[in-house]
């Protein structure tokens, strides 16, 4: 880090710097907690378990900025349990589509 802010002439300078910085690493993590909620499957958890991993990833994106919606929401949930509830997840789906 000091090495990229040495040659700063002022203070605004410095700040543009350290700000560059910590922005690149916080797209990158908001991309690491993106790819982590859509690839989040319940798979041998229990669905509390499963819960709990999509809302603490959620938490960390609105932490950092990203909001999440409530269909974006439910459609990682949905997905998440496609294969081991499939006939819930289409019965919930054709039930939308009725109403």
């Amino acid at each position: 880090m000091l090495n990229r802010v040495i040659g700063s002439k002022n203070s605004w300078k410095l700040w543009d710097h350290i700000h560059a910085f910590f922005q690149t690493h916080a797209n990158a993590k908001l991309q690491q907690l993106r790819y982590e909620l859509h690839a989040t499957q319940l798979d041998q958890g229990s669905i509390s378990e499963f819960m709990l991993k999509i809302q603490t990833i959620i938490d960390s994106l609105q932490d950092i900025g990203d909001h999440v919606s409530a269909k974006e929401h439910l459609d990682v949930i949905l997905e998440g349990m496609f294969l081991r509830y499939v006939n819930f997840s289409v019965c919930q789906g054709i039930t939308l589509l009725v109403r």
